[in-house]
């Protein structure tokens, strides 16, 4: 036994003992511990355990939430409400522009008139080619009428009545040649567009060069059925005067565009456009752009042809429009083809590409567009898309379509036509297909007024 040191006091030898014991074990479990981790708590506990923790800030942050996104519903409604009646409210006059012989006080009228004059019967599908070009031989290209056909050399001119004096003189400020711009954009409407349907008929009608009939009492009479007109060939002085003093006077109930015109010339000025007062206002003023130079050779003389067009607002509802009133020379058409005088198949070409350019610029405006005209090609046989400078074709490509199109030639009998003596649908009246356009009716006159062309009436809807 080792001797015990004096200074420490004696362990008694169960304590030693139970003291390792207790060491070893409390090592044993660090070990166990080490070596076989416990699992850590489920997500959904610590989830649950920061939901409990942080319930009051949670519950304050969704509430908060919640009325930011009804106030900010709230006030984008607000906003918009605001915006549109300050729009609304704020639109300033426009000056619109009248001609220089007419007023614009007259009440607004009521539009409903649909008009149809011709005959009923069924659409021939395919009409007899021996009314082909056989309408008017009557008169020489010296006397301006146009409509008479040349020598047996030539293309049949029939259906363009009109072969020129020869002379090309221009109307005053057009040199022959030059165009006018197109105008700038028009300030908005006056007053807010309206959802008020205005139904009107517009016509075409090609008066003949040589129309012996008083020309104003004449106009007034086709006027009976529409309100708008395009006119073609209105040719001599003594025919434009008549229509100035008779139907577009300052106190007549029509006004119109018609460009500076001196004497018996062929352009622009044989092409003015016409609409009720009551009805309708001018936008600005009329505009007119050569379409195509004229075309001469031994047996025929064309003077270069022109588009006239105006922008008219409705006195229903406000909504704007655009007319466009031309004529083109003849291609010689028969059974849906051209003939065989390249000069005359150029000149149509060119015609139909300027006008086509003309809508583009015109349908930047977003408004509806009516082209009204003599285009020399029957739509019987067109319609099958025969050629493809021809209108049916060419202006399909561009959205813009033919009342006889729109309407399948409803009401139509098989054996009308605008040009007289036959069926061939020669005279048209075009729309750009729009949804706030709807196509209503058309008719063909019932009398020529002393022309050889029958006037052509579209009835549609503007909403």
């Amino acid at each position: 036994m080792q001797p015990r040191d004096l200074w420490s006091p004696p362990v008694p030898e169960q304590y030693v003992v139970s003291d390792t014991d207790k060491l070893i074990a409390q090592e044993n479990a660090r070990v166990q511990v080490f070596e076989h981790p416990a699992p850590p708590p489920p997500r959904r506990h610590k989830l649950f355990a920061f939901i409990n923790e942080h319930h009051t800030g949670l519950l304050i942050a969704l509430v908060s939430i919640f009325l930011l996104g009804a106030g900010t519903v709230f006030g984008m409604a607000n906003i918009h409400k605001y915006t549109g009646n300050t729009v609304a409210s704020n639109t300033t006059p426009s000056s619109a522009a009248s001609t220089s012989k007419k007023t614009t006080t007259d009440s607004a009228d009521t539009g409903d008139e649909n008009s149809t004059d011709s005959s009923t019967g069924d659409e021939e599908v395919t009409p007899d080619t021996a009314d082909e070009d056989t309408a008017d031989n009557s008169s020489s290209n010296d006397d301006g009428s146009g409509d008479s056909d040349p020598v047996d050399t030539t293309p049949d001119e029939g259906d363009d009545a009109e072969g020129d004096t020869g002379s090309t003189t221009p109307d005053p400020g057009d040199n022959g040649s030059e165009t006018t711009p197109t105008p700038a954009p028009t300030p908005v409407p006056t007053t807010p567009v309206s959802s008020t349907p205005h139904k009107f008929t517009i016509a075409s009608w090609n008066v003949k060069t040589d129309n012996t009939k008083t020309m104003g009492t004449e106009v007034l009479s086709v006027l009976t059925k529409s309100q708008i007109i395009g006119l073609q060939t209105l040719r001599t002085k003594t025919m434009r005067d008549s229509v100035k003093s008779k139907v577009i006077c300052s106190s007549c109930a029509y006004s119109g565009y018609e460009p500076a015109y001196s004497g018996s010339e062929s352009g622009q000025s044989d092409l003015p456009i016409i609409w009720d007062k009551s009805a309708f206002t001018i936008i600005g003023s009329g505009s007119f752009r050569k379409m195509c130079d004229a075309a001469s050779s031994k047996t025929y003389s064309y003077a270069a042809r022109y588009a006239t067009w105006v922008k008219l607002q409705s006195k229903v509802n406000n909504k704007q429009f655009y007319v466009v009133d031309t004529h083109t020379m003849a291609p010689g058409e028969s059974g849906g083809k051209p003939g065989s005088d390249s000069l005359l198949i150029s000149r149509f070409q060119t015609h139909m590409t300027n006008l086509k350019s003309l809508m583009s610029e015109l349908k930047a405006a977003n408004i509806p567009i009516y082209i009204v005209g003599t285009f020399n090609v029957d739509y019987r046989y067109d319609r099958f898309g025969y050629t493809s400078y021809f209108p049916y074709t060419s202006f399909k490509s561009v959205g813009v379509r033919s009342s006889w199109d729109l309407m399948g030639l409803s009401g139509i009998s098989g054996s009308a036509g605008t040009l007289s003596g036959s069926s061939r649908l020669v005279d048209y009246v075009f729309t750009l297909q729009r949804s706030d356009v709807t196509a209503n009716a058309i008719a063909i006159s019932t009398s020529t007024h002393g022309s050889d062309h029958y006037a052509a009436y579209f009835t549609s809807t503007i909403k």
